[in-house]
């Protein structure tokens, strides 16, 4: 055969022989592709001995609030006078949600703190008064007191301390009568030692007038009836002094019962503050636990919000409504407390899911792809496998605590506040052992080759 020309791109030309030995001989071909074959394969099998494909437990799982609702409660029950928030609405902790109508409660702790105050100041008078002060000092309690309650107070012991003022010059005005008293018998038991003195003098001189009276008599030089003379003003001088040393002895018996007077209205006076101050005491015992329950009562009155959250169950709707004590006015789904995500494992799986793990999280709250994965720790397995009565499935409950931190970095991705109600879907991943795809594809062969290897 002649050879093919070159083109006009002066390729080499192919002689007749050699493409027929091309298109009889497809050995070149065949071992090619067996090479391409073998290079894929190789290639794929190198791949999936290295690539990670870890074995997990696949779940789909529900958002749920650890802790669960707070229910809002009033103690005692009543009217309620006013309802601030419905359904839906978001409360921070402390927020004002109910008021309940006060108006003869207040009435009861105005009466209650009027007497309250007056028992008080009443106490710190008597209190100054057995401890000999000037001044009536107000007490802890009346001190806290503000508003018209402290400007009540400031009245009521103003009063008190008139009335300290006018017990003791009182006190004062009648010991300083009977001190005035003790000063007149002081200035005549004066007087009368100075008349007994000068009796005294008298007498000494009547004696030595007797005597010489005397020697002249015996000498008849004197008359019998001067020596009788002298004689009688010696006794009579002798009476009179009996008569001033008596009247000294009373003045000073009633001294000494003016003293007595003295000491027993200081002592009347103590036992009286002792004794009004004891009755008092009783009284305040009495009234401050009537007026602290009072109080607290009013205090509850204003339901307020136990936790932040969200408002949820109300069943309290009209304003003038009666509730009985302890009834649930609505429940608050708490937004401080960790994400708990309930998960259903299935029991193939359940072995192998331990508390403790680490599970990867995907909230289902806007398309997939641009839902980040958080992390998140399994908390709890229940014991025993639970039936779905609904659709007959079985199933191991499980808890996920998702950390508020991956709740902030998912806000941060989405660009958005989040706000997860109960019953959100949620998918849950929990990696139970490494493996790599070699591993997975392998594992049907490997359960048959076991599973057979046992059979009779």
């Amino acid at each position: 055969m002649t050879a093919l020309v070159a083109g006009s791109n002066n390729l080499p030309a192919i002689t007749d022989e050699e493409e027929n030995a091309s298109v009889d001989n497809p050995r070149r071909d065949i071992l090619l592709g067996f090479i391409v074959i073998a290079l894929f394969f190789g290639g794929f099998l190198g791949w999936a001995a290295f690539a990670p494909l870890d074995a997990a437990a696949v779940a789909p799982g529900v958002v749920q609030v650890s802790g669960n609702r707070k229910a809002v409660q009033h103690l005692h029950g009543g009217t309620v006078d006013e309802i601030l928030v419905s359904n839906g609405d978001r409360v921070t902790r402390g927020d004002l949600m109910v008021r309940m109508d006060t108006d003869e409660m207040l009435g009861n702790r105005r009466q209650l703190l009027s007497r309250l105050i007056t028992l008080r100041a009443r106490e710190a008078r008597l209190l100054a008064e057995q401890a000999g002060l000037d001044t009536v000092e107000a007490g802890a309690w009346l001190s806290s007191l503000t508003g018209d309650a402290a400007d009540e107070a400031a009245g009521a012991l103003s009063s008190e301390q008139d009335q300290l003022n006018t017990r003791a010059d009182s006190l004062i005005g009648q010991i300083d009568v009977l001190q005035q008293r003790k000063v007149q018998l002081q200035q005549r038991i004066q007087g009368l030692q100075s008349q007994l003195r000068a009796n005294t003098e008298q007498r000494s001189l009547l004696q030595d007038q007797l005597a010489d009276v005397q020697q002249l008599y015996e000498k008849g030089l004197s008359p019998l009836t001067r020596v009788r003379q002298l004689q009688g003003q010696l006794v009579s001088l002798e009476g009179d002094n009996g008569r001033l040393n008596s009247s000294i002895a009373e003045a000073r018996e009633t001294m000494g019962e003016v003293d007595l007077q003295i000491s027993s209205l200081q002592d009347e006076l103590n036992t009286d503050v002792t004794a009004r101050l004891s009755q008092t005491q009783r009284e305040i015992a009495e009234v401050q636990p009537q007026y602290d329950t009072i109080a607290l009562r009013v205090e509850r009155a204003e339901v307020r919000a136990p936790v932040s959250g969200l408002v949820v169950g109300m069943s309290v709707f009209t304003e003038g409504g009666v509730v009985s004590p302890g009834q649930v006015l609505m429940e608050v789904v708490p937004e401080e407390e960790p994400l708990v995500i309930r998960a259903r494992v299935d029991p193939s799986q359940a072995d192998d899911v331990q508390i403790g793990m680490e599970a990867e999280v995907r909230l289902e709250i806007a398309r997939s792809r641009e839902n980040p994965i958080l992390f998140g720790e399994v908390t709890g397995l229940s014991a025993d496998r639970i039936v779905d009565e609904r659709t007959g499935m079985p199933y191991f409950d499980a808890e996920v605590v998702v950390s508020p931190e991956e709740m902030q970095r998912l806000e941060e991705f989405i660009g958005r506040e989040i706000t997860l109600r109960p019953g959100y879907p949620a998918q849950v991943i929990i990696p139970l052992r490494a493996r790599t795809m070699m591993g997975y594809l392998a594992e049907p062969i490997t359960g048959a080759l076991w599973q057979a290897g046992r059979e009779n």
